[in-house]
C-alpha cells in the first residue's frame, strides 16, 4: 500500500510516498505488516483503510492502533549498528534496515518494555553513536 509523505523544507524524507506491506482484511481495510521507515503515526499491526487507485492501495486513514510503537534510528558509527540491532532484537523488537544507509526502523511490540528499549537507545545516543525519532508511540508505551 502507498502512504503519502510530507517533506520538510530540506526535502526530507527523500521520497513523496512510501510503500508498506499491508494484509487485506476486508474491502478497503488492512493490517500493516512491515515497519514504516518514513510514515509518522502508523505502526506495524495497525488497521488502516485504503482505496484502490491504479491497481494499488492508497492509504486513507488509521482505523485502529494496535499497541506497537515505531522508532527510527540513524547511526553515526557503522560498527555499532550490528550490536545495537542485536540488542534490540534480544529485547523482542523487530528491526528493518532502511533505504538510506545507516537507517534502521524498529518495531516495539506491545508486550515489550518500552522503558528498557528507550533506555538502550538513549544511552547510545548520549555516546553520539546514533540519533533517533519516535515516529509512533502507542498509548501502552507512553
Amino acid at each position: 500500500m502507498v502512504f503519502p509523505l510530507e517533506q520538510d523544507p530540506d526535502g526530507y524524507p527523500p521520497y513523496t510516498e512510501e510503500g508498506i506491506w499491508v494484509r487485506p482484511l476486508a474491502d478497503g481495510v488492512g493490517e500493516v505488516l512491515s515497519v514504516p521507515f518514513f510514515v509518522v503515526g502508523i505502526s506495524k499491526g495497525d488497521f488502516v483503510s485504503y482505496r484502490a487507485s491504479a491497481g494499488e492501495g492508497r492509504f486513507s486513514e488509521l482505523l485502529s492502533a494496535r499497541g506497537h510503537s515505531t522508532l527510527r534510528l540513524i547511526f553515526f558509527r557503522e560498527d555499532a549498528e550490528v550490536r545495537v540491532r542485536r540488542e534490540l532484537e534480544q529485547l523482542g523488537c523487530e528491526t528493518e534496515a532502511g533505504p538510506i544507509q545507516s537507517l534502521l526502523a524498529v518495531d516495539v511490540p506491545p508486550e515489550v518494555d518500552y522503558r528498557v528499549v528507550h533506555g538502550l537507545i538513549d544511552r547510545e545516543s548520549a555516546k553520539a553513536i546514533l540519533d533517533y525519532e519516535e515516529a509512533c508511540v502507542s498509548r501502552k508505551h507512553r
